[in-house]
């Protein structure tokens, strides 16, 4: 819903700044057109709201320059056809469209006094600057409608126009005096306060909009190692979110300059979620250990790339991790690889009995990859993956990848089954916000009694429930064998070739009954997560990230 709003708001400002243009050209009424314009400034703002452009201190400033300024040159001329003072309205006008297109450059120096840096002690952070900026918006669309008044009231909407935008232009002046006079401080302070603080391992992220789940799941576990660590990034888009995230610092680098000084002497260990491009400009500090720790274990193309070579160390939850690389002709020494676990799995309970009445099974479709060769997903056929599980009587758990949410098709898809699921209102079904947001992940596998998925870390992280579960096959062009050796953990799993959609629901009975694939799964359970007690599972990657630290630190101390 909020994103179809924010798509009218940008469509109605577009339309307010054609049709109010229209009505001035068309001689209409001055409150008709100030009333479009007006519309207009309303949708702005509401559309900054919306996406929280506020919260930020320079977004609102560059958004929609050129609709601004044309309510602005629209009011202008709708006030100069009065014959009310033209010199007045003249300035009033010209200076609210220089202050417009000024904002490119204010932008910038503004937002040095609010640095892409949290939770950082010592760090000088000016917050007012947020309002200022606010603020300066506000004059401006005021002047604006000032302008559209003068019909109605004579000069003195002029004057107010001109009042207004003369006061913007000042707090301009001030402010960007006084940002250029503390950028250079501010700027070395935060970098001072990096050094003092002394992280001893940093977790390096670079990745587009919607892939912070990635470095999501491996906070809380990080923050229970007990050494000082923090969060960099590569774009500042995901700098408030990971703040409230987590207490530790969050500092943004974007810079190869910013890099070097992150990398501080105290800091012996970077870790990764995944094979950015960017990853590069970290490794490049070859006296620092390099860990890949990824954000998924599962026999997608993702889990086995060549780029991965380039870490120090190879995180793994157990050894099919390390195998699947060498299956694939992936060269990496065995020395570089540990076995870990998957602490994120800690938190699933074991079976302990059969199926609930009725049953519950999570659907949990992974995404369709940004490139066809990685595209696992069954959400093309998810509509008769439902259907199915609600004709066997089953309660149905929908939940979908993240990143799914960012594909119109997708989109369409989810919707459907959402439809699908409202529709049975004998059932309890689990979906949407209930399923997306309320509760994570695991506490959906744990109210579950089996699983329907495809290739991703899914159903890996299942295999410690030891409850069953069906892996859709969506790759036509692999018969059953070519399958199960290419993604070998569906030999622990029910197989379900979506091109035969009559054979889903024998296997839905099947798991849920006689389960025959039960033997298999507790043996493949060690080999995909590490042959550790359940008990304090979680401990083995902690020790391994602290190993790592101490590791190095020993061997710069013998340097």
């Amino acid at each position: 819903m909020k994103k179809y709003l924010k798509k009218l708001c940008t469509l109605l400002t577009l339309v307010s700044v054609i049709l109010a243009a229209l009505f001035a050209l068309m001689g209409a009424p001055w409150w008709l057109t100030g009333g479009t314009a007006f519309a207009g400034v309303v949708a702005f703002l509401l559309n900054s709201w919306l996406r929280k452009h506020f919260r930020t201190v320079t977004r609102p400033m560059t958004l929609q320059r050129d609709y601004r300024a044309g309510w602005l040159l629209i009011g202008g001329s709708t006030a100069v056809l009065t014959g009310s003072n033209t010199v007045v309205i003249a300035v009033a006008t010209v200076l609210g469209i220089a202050l417009v297109f000024a904002e490119t450059n204010l932008a910038p120096s503004w937002g040095s006094l609010y640095p892409s840096v949290r939770n950082l002690p010592g760090a000088e952070v000016h917050r007012w600057i947020r309002t200022v900026s606010t603020a300066f918006i506000l004059l401006s669309l005021l002047a604006t409608l000032a302008l559209f008044t003068v019909p109605a009231i004579g000069v003195l909407g002029a004057w107010i126009a001109l009042t207004l935008n003369g006061a913007a232009a000042l707090l301009a002046v001030g402010t960007t005096a006084y940002a250029r006079r503390r950028k250079h401080p501010i700027q070395d302070a935060k970098w001072q306060s990096v050094a003092n603080y002394a992280p001893q391992f940093i977790v390096y992220f670079s990745a587009p909009a919607g892939s912070a789940y990635q470095i999501k799941m491996w906070v809380p576990f990080l923050e229970r190692v007990g050494l000082p660590w923090m969060i960099v990034l590569r774009e500042r888009r995901y700098l408030r979110e990971f703040s409230q995230l987590t207490d530790v610092p969050v500092v943004v680098a974007s810079s190869l300059g910013s890099i070097d000084q992150v990398m501080t002497s105290s800091v012996r260990a970077v870790f990764y979620v995944n094979n950015s491009f960017k990853n590069s400009h970290a490794v490049r500090f070859a006296d620092r250990t390099h860990v890949q720790l990824l954000h998924g274990d599962s026999d997608k193309v993702s889990s086995f790339s060549p780029v991965t070579a380039m870490y120090d160390r190879v995180f793994v939850a157990g050894a099919a991790g390390r195998d699947r690389y060498w299956r694939h002709g992936i060269a990496i020494p065995e020395e570089k690889f540990r076995i870990v676990g998957r602490p994120q799995v800690e938190g699933i309970q074991r079976a302990e009995q059969g199926p609930s009445h009725p049953p519950v099974v999570l659907y949990a479709p992974t995404w369709h990859g940004f490139q066809q060769d990685a595209n696992f997903s069954s959400l093309p056929v998810g509509e008769i993956i439902v259907r199915t599980l609600m004709e066997a009587g089953c309660r149905v758990i929908f939940r979908a990848h993240p990143s799914s949410m960012r594909q119109t098709e997708s989109v369409a898809t989810i919707e459907r089954i959402h439809e699908l699921l409202a529709a049975d209102t004998g059932t309890d079904h689990i979906f949407g916000q209930r399923a997306q947001s309320e509760v994570d992940l695991v506490d959906c596998m744990n109210a579950s009694d089996a699983l329907i998925t495809d290739v991703s870390s899914v159903p890996g992280d299942y295999l410690f429930s030891d409850k069953p579960f069906i892996t859709v096959k969506t790759l036509p062009e692999m018969d059953d064998e070519e399958f199960a050796s290419e993604f070998p953990l569906v030999k622990a799993s029910y197989v379900w070739d979506s091109e035969r959609p009559e054979e889903l629901f024998r296997l839905v009975e099947q798991m849920l009954s006689a389960d025959p694939l039960a033997p298999k799964r507790s043996s493949m359970r060690s080999y995909y997560l590490g042959d550790f007690e359940a008990e304090g599972y979680a401990e083995h990657f902690l020790s391994a990230v602290r190993r790592v630290v101490a590791e190095n630190e020993q061997s710069a101390l013998a340097q």
